[in-house]
């Protein structure tokens, strides 16, 4: 038997790795109503969207500067 820690240290180096796969399923689906590949890295649109509100909130900042 693990611990707790050794269990999320495991889990952590899986996702880090692209080596951990998460499967829920229910009465309705149990073979898997939600499943796949967990990862700590982002998709490729994330850091795009992340830049895109950053760039809004500096521009709309720009528009109506703070009293």
């Amino acid at each position: 038997m693990g611990t707790v820690g050794s269990a999320f240290l495991a889990l952590l180096n899986g996702m880090l790795d692209g080596r951990s796969y998460l499967n829920l399923g229910s009465t309705e689906f149990p073979g898997g109503e939600i499943r796949g590949t967990l990862r700590l890295l982002p998709e490729p649109g994330s850091p795009a969207l992340l830049g895109l509100a950053i760039v809004g909130v500096f521009a709309l900042r720009r528009r109506h500067p703070a009293p």
